[in-house]
């Protein structure tokens, strides 16, 4: 059965740099990496006084979700500049010329735009934790990314349409996350 988050992003973008590049790359990470997901839930429980030990052991027990399920996606970016370090001293305002890279969601009305599953059942008080952090995700990825995202009431059953968790073949698109390698401990996810 499993266990499924569905998530809505209102404003239909979602912005994130992907670990490995610059913040001026150009690049997205789409999907959400694992990590991003981990780091971005224990952040709740840390801003929302919610028990830590607690919220570690429930990502341990999720660790990498298994499938990724999305609305259909379009990559963009806009160019603006942003004031630099010299802004305030400078008489001129220095500023720096920056590419924000985005993912514009297609919005379904029937569907949320991104669905994470994982095949990992909870018990109910770990469910009842998921539930508390996943409803106070106020983002994911950078600000910009506002998000509405719930446990869902019956886990999905992933497909050959997810995004898979090493799926690899012909046909197959590969895209490079971020995961977790075994339990996380609390001092790698802060």
């Amino acid at each position: 059965m499993g266990t499924t988050v569905e998530i809505t992003f209102p404003l239909g973008r979602y912005h994130a740099t992907p670990w490995d590049a610059g913040a001026n790359s150009g690049y997205v990470e789409w999907p959400p990496s694992p990590w991003r997901v981990m780091r971005a839930l224990l952040a709740v429980a840390h801003a929302r006084f919610m028990d830590v030990d607690r919220t570690i052991a429930l990502l341990g027990r999720l660790g990498n979700p298994s499938a990724f399920e999305s609305a259909p996606i379009a990559r963009g970016s806009t160019r603006h500049y942003m004031p630099d370090l010299k802004h305030r001293r400078d008489g001129r305002g220095g500023t720096d010329l920056v590419i924000d890279s985005y993912v514009s969601i297609t919005q379904r009305t029937s569907m949320p735009d991104l669905r994470i599953h994982w095949d990992v059942d909870l018990t109910e008080d770990e469910l009842k934790l998921l539930m508390l952090l996943v409803e106070n995700l106020p983002y994911l990825g950078r600000s910009e990314s506002v998000c509405d995202a719930v446990v869902a009431e019956h886990a999905a059953q992933p497909e050959s349409t997810w995004w898979r968790i090493g799926a690899v073949g012909d046909g197959v698109e590969t895209v490079e996350l971020l995961g977790a390698e075994g339990v996380p401990t609390q001092t790698e996810l802060e």
